[in-house]
C-alpha cells in the first residue's frame, strides 16, 4: 500500500457550508483501489470525503479531499482536529 498522506499536499461532518473554496487533502495515491479503501476509512470517521483526480508531474494520482470550507482559516482548523483525532496530517487545498 503506497500511500503520500498529505504531504504536499467543522463541515468535514455530515454538512457542508455554502460557498465552499477549501478542503483538505489528507491523502494523495498513485492507485485507484488503494485511494478507494482510504476514502472508506474517511467515510467510517464520520467524515464526507471525495476522491479527486489529478495530474502531478505527467502522473495520474488519485487525491483525498474532506470536508468544504468558506475560508481558508475553516479549513485549517478542520486539519488541526484531523491531526488531533486521527493523526492524519492535511493539506488545505483550493477548490
Amino acid at each position: 500500500l503506497r500511500k503520500d498522506r498529505a504531504a504536499f499536499g467543522e463541515n468535514g461532518d455530515k454538512s457542508e457550508s455554502t460557498g465552499a473554496g477549501f478542503s483538505v487533502q489528507v491523502a494523495a495515491y498513485d492507485n485507484r483501489d488503494d485511494a478507494e479503501e482510504y476514502l472508506r476509512e474517511v467515510g467510517q470517521w464520520g467524515y464526507k470525503a471525495e476522491l479527486r483526480p489529478k495530474i502531478v508531474g505527467g502522473k495520474r494520482i488519485a487525491a483525498i479531499w474532506v470536508g468544504r470550507f468558506a475560508t481558508r482559516d475553516e479549513a485549517r482548523n478542520f486539519a488541526a482536529k484531523l491531526k488531533a483525532r486521527h493523526n492524519t496530517d492535511g493539506l488545505v487545498v483550493r477548490r
